[in-house]
This record gives C-alpha cells, structure tokens and sequence, in this order.
C-alpha cells in the first residue's frame, strides 16, 4: 500500500520531463550579454598626466623644502561606478623645486640635483616610483580608503590614505589625497660608505624623515 502511495507523484515527474523538450529557451541577447560581462569586468580610465601632479615637502631643522614630481602614465579601475583597483608611474627624473625663486638658479638646481643623486632617490639607478591600488573603499562622502603597495628605490611597502573626489567637470574627475612617508622606510637617505655616511649625521639628523606626499589626480572618464 505504501508503494502504491507513490504512484501519482512519480507519474506527475514524468509528465513534467515529457513536456520539456517542447519548452523553448531563449539565448541571452547580444546586448544582455555585453551587459552581464561588462557587470563582471572592471573598466580602465587612463589618467591625465598633464593635470595631474605630486606636490612634495620635507622639513629640516629651521626649514623646508618644497616641489613637484610629473606622472608618467597611469589608470583607475572602475567597477559598478566603484574604484577598484590602479596602477600609477611617478618620473622621478622631473623632480622639481618650487620653494627656491627661479633667479637664485644655483642653489635650485644644486637641491634638485641632490635629491636625485644616491643620497637620495638615486633617479639614475631608480627613474620611476609606483604605486599600485590593492583596495579602495567608498566611505560614502565623496571619500574613500586607498590601500596599496608603494614602490620608491628598490623598496616596496604597503599605505593606506584617504583619497577625496571633487564634483566631475565636465569628463574630468579629480581625486587629492595628502599623506606622510617616512623616507628611511625606502631608503632613502645617505647610502654611501661607512665614512660618506658618518660624514653626513648633519644632514639625516637635522633633515626631518617624514615626507608630505599631495597627489592631484585627474582622469577623462570619456575615455574609459
């Protein structure tokens, strides 16, 4: 009797199989599936490297200097409106400083020479800085957190930094973040010999070890 129970549910399985083959299934439109893929895919916006540009400051007892590094390439990754990820490639060969007037021509190239000489970012060895974005998280007033791994020299170290984005004008975008590294995390400082660096306790003492990093960046999202 409990077998027989049965019967009309297997027999209402079998009537719904039967009728399948007769069911059409209707293939995703072109459209529907660009659209599925590109839900899936980040998108690449590149950055204008001719509005966009790195402001520098360090400090040193009594004082501070102040400049400017170009951006070589870069680009955002957008997801769901959302940033995802990027890579961006700092020219340190364009190191410039802006504290000193342009006429006292002597120190102002002496200061940018020796910024990119060893002591320093060793630009003939390293020409570019990196910095690639492992994370970003909206915060939800036009901020987000920016994780990601900065290479200077021959270090790379993780960051995290608050990035702001200002109202888009017009395709432009522009995102400003400020924040501090200290230098001797990526060796930068003397590197000479045991002598060249005891030679030089004035300068790696009284030469503060935090550098103020401020970073314009401007991307076309027309392009994207």
């Amino acid at each position: 009797m409990i077998k027989f129970a049965y019967l009309p549910i297997a027999a209402g399985i079998l009537l719904i199989l039967s009728t399948l083959d007769s069911v059409p299934v209707q293939a995703p439109s072109l459209r529907e599936f660009e659209s599925a893929r590109n839900s899936l895919q980040a998108h690449r916006i590149p950055v204008d490297t001719e509005a966009s540009i790195i402001s520098w400051k360090g400090t040193k007892m009594g004082g501070k200097h102040e400049g400017t590094v170009r951006l070589r390439e870069g680009y955002l990754e957008y997801k769901n409106t959302q940033i995802t990820g990027g890579a961006f490639i700092a020219d340190m060969q364009t190191i410039a400083v802006r504290d000193i007037p342009k006429h006292e021509l002597v120190p102002r190239r002496r200061l940018r020479d020796h910024l990119k000489s060893e002591d320093f970012f060793y630009v003939e060895k390293y020409p570019t800085a990196r910095f690639v974005i492992n994370a970003a998280k909206a915060q939800g007033d036009g901020t987000f957190t920016i994780r990601g791994d900065l290479s200077i020299r021959d270090v790379t170290k993780s960051i995290a930094f608050t990035a702001s984005q200002q109202p888009a004008v017009g395709d432009a975008i522009a995102f400003f973040a400020t924040f501090t590294i200290n230098r001797f995390d990526w060796n930068v400082a003397y590197q000479g010999s045991y002598w060249a660096r005891l030679s030089s306790i004035f300068d790696n003492n009284f030469v503060h070890e935090e550098i103020e990093l401020s970073i314009r960046l401007v991307v076309d999202a027309s392009a994207g």
